[in-house]
């Protein structure tokens, strides 16, 4: 961060840190870190919605499910 002339604090510490933690502790690798975050945003805006919205994010959760099985 501190080469950086602009640091946006949840961008580049709030969240990296604490997903790095999380994807390690759940065996995803460095290589599949980003993928592992999009999936699980996307399963999180399934939930608590509408029938529909919980449905859109089925194939997250099966993508998400797949990075498990490696």
């Amino acid at each position: 961060m501190a080469a950086k002339r602009h640091v946006e604090l949840v961008e580049d510490f709030a969240v990296p840190l604490p997903l790095a933690v999380i994807s390690s502790m759940l065996g995803v690798g460095d290589r599949d870190r980003d993928r592992f975050h999009v999936l699980v945003k996307q399963l999180l805006q399934g939930q608590g919605g509408t029938a529909y919205e919980t449905l859109r994010a089925i194939p997250a959760s099966e993508r998400l499910f797949g990075l498990f099985e490696k």
